[in-house]
């Protein structure tokens, strides 16, 4: 990645949702490319398979987060053939190559991370539909019911993977309270919008001072906690930010340690 050169996003979605979107999103792509054809791939028992979805798509259905940051070669591994060796790759890829992360399901954290993480201004806009009716049509409404239990064991480690996420999500919301209150509206006087590359890249530029000012040793220790992963994670970073009383300051260095390994 040219890491000089771009901001690299993330957004993520909770795995068994986007499983369940993605099928609504293929199921309408048959009607619309196939159209009178669709049939042929599918019956009324069929479709209720979901062992026949996972022929029709077997990536999206099978890990498709690790799959997709992996490369082809991931990609296109036979079904069940994604490892925890993988799932750590993906967690060192985050740590190391993405710079902004989001979550579908907190809106709330959209703006503030593309205001402090890109530099951007013109936030309030923003619109992430989770769903469309159109994509509804003809699947059976009781269709996630049948499958949850075995999309959540199959897709184990991308679930461990969201959540993984999530907490870079939340070490980054901290970094971005910490940024927001020294900078303030500053970032954005002026009249100042999402004028391309360069004005992104100077309001980037002032919150990099701000971390870099913010920066102490006890965010040190929460990068090294984070970069251990593993379900003690979330509930350490809990109990780190209620006992550190510095936290709010010592996080802004975090991000930018787990990406440099400073």
């Amino acid at each position: 990645m040219c890491d000089n050169e771009f901001v690299t996003l993330i957004q993520v979605r909770r795995p068994l949702e986007r499983i369940i979107s993605h099928i609504k999103m293929g199921w309408r792509q048959y009607g619309e490319v196939c159209m009178a054809q669709r049939p042929l791939f599918f019956t009324n028992e069929s479709i209720r398979d979901v062992n026949h979805w996972h022929q029709l798509m077997p990536g999206p259905l099978d890990n498709f987060y690790i799959r997709s940051l992996l490369g082809e070669s991931v990609f296109f591994l036979p079904l069940g053939k994604i490892t925890e060796a993988h799932l750590n790759q993906a967690r060192m890829l985050m740590t190391k190559r993405i710079d902004v992360f989001t979550v579908m399901e907190r809106p709330d954290r959209w703006a503030q991370s593309l205001k402090y993480g890109m530099g951007w201004c013109d936030t309030e806009d923003i619109v992430c539909r989770a769903n469309s009716a159109k994509h509804n049509q003809g699947l059976p409404a009781a269709l996630p019911l049948h499958w949850a239990r075995e999309l959540q064991a199959i897709n184990d480690l991308d679930i461990r993977f969201y959540n993984y996420v999530t907490l870079l999500s939340k070490l980054d919301a901290v970094m971005y309270q910490v940024a927001e209150s020294a900078i303030g509206d500053t970032l954005c006087m002026n009249g100042v919008s999402n004028a391309g590359r360069w004005e992104g890249c100077k309001n980037l530029e002032l919150i990099k001072k701000q971390k870099e000012t913010n920066a102490n040793t006890t965010g040190h220790a929460v990068a090294l906690l984070a970069a251990k992963g593993g379900g003690t994670l979330m509930s350490s970073l809990s109990n780190l930010t209620n006992t550190l009383s510095s936290a709010n300051v010592a996080a802004a260095a975090t991000r930018r340690s787990l990406h440099t390994g400073n």
